[in-house]
């Protein structure tokens, strides 16, 4: 079986140009979106988790986890979240963090900032309460880049083990920035978890429907110009 696989998708549409009135002089122009998608699969017990990172024509990225698999045996019944934390080095010359925005200490042709702006794409915000889980209590954590900070995710170390030391109180003004950011998935087992197999019984046999959690990195002023490219004038 193959651990990587790379993949060219459909997004739909890019953009429309109807030609003026629709009539002319220009004929109708339609430009199909596209993204290249890099995915695997990380097996995690019951579950297979599903990573996937997509770079967009648009010059966005779009990074998910899939949760799917079989229902615990143990706990049939019990909800439960699927919790991703994603390292990101902004690499960007930054030179502040407002909100979600990276904002970047080079301009365009134009003059404006070149920014990134990170959007959380996920069903819900989790909040855990165990004795390893008070890195859940924020959904994002911005640190200067180290090189000797990244160890922590080839060692499999919790994040309250190696996050959250990291959180120092250092300026991040006009620095290369690491961004940790948490998203989340809420699985509350379902008949639709179910297989036909376990129709008038009590057993859990079936498979979970893909729950999906991640982000997205759209560019603000990274390019000078519409980047699939475009007409001059509709």
């Amino acid at each position: 079986m193959p651990t990587v696989v790379s993949e060219l998708r459909d997004r739909g549409v890019g953009w429309l140009c109807k030609g003026g009135d629709g009539r002319g002089p220009f004929p109708m122009m339609v430009r199909r979106a596209q993204e290249m998608v890099i995915w695997g699969v990380a097996e995690g017990g019951n579950y297979d988790n599903i990573l996937e990172y997509a770079f967009r024509d648009d010059g966005g990225m779009t990074f998910r986890m899939g949760n799917t698999g079989f229902t615990s045996p143990t706990y049939p019944d019990n909800a439960h979240s699927h919790i991703a934390l994603w390292s990101v080095n902004l690499a960007l010359g930054a030179e502040k963090y407002t909100a979600l925005v990276i904002s970047g200490a080079a301009t365009n042709v134009y003059g404006a900032k070149i920014d990134y702006a990170l959007t959380p794409v996920q069903d819900g915000i989790a909040r855990q309460y165990g004795w390893d889980e008070n890195w859940t209590q924020n959904d994002v954590y911005v640190t200067q880049w180290k090189a000797n900070e990244f160890g922590w995710t080839k060692a499999h170390l919790i994040p309250d083990a190696s996050l959250l030391t990291f959180l120092n109180g250092e300026s991040v003004d006009e620095q290369q920035l690491v961004a940790g950011i948490k998203t989340s998935a809420h699985h509350v087992p379902l008949g639709e978890d179910k297989s036909s197999a376990d129709v008038f019984t009590n057993g859990d046999s079936g498979l979970t429907m893909t729950h999906w959690n991640g982000f997205r990195i759209d560019p603000f002023n990274l390019f000078d110009t519409n980047p699939p490219g475009g007409p001059v004038r509709c």
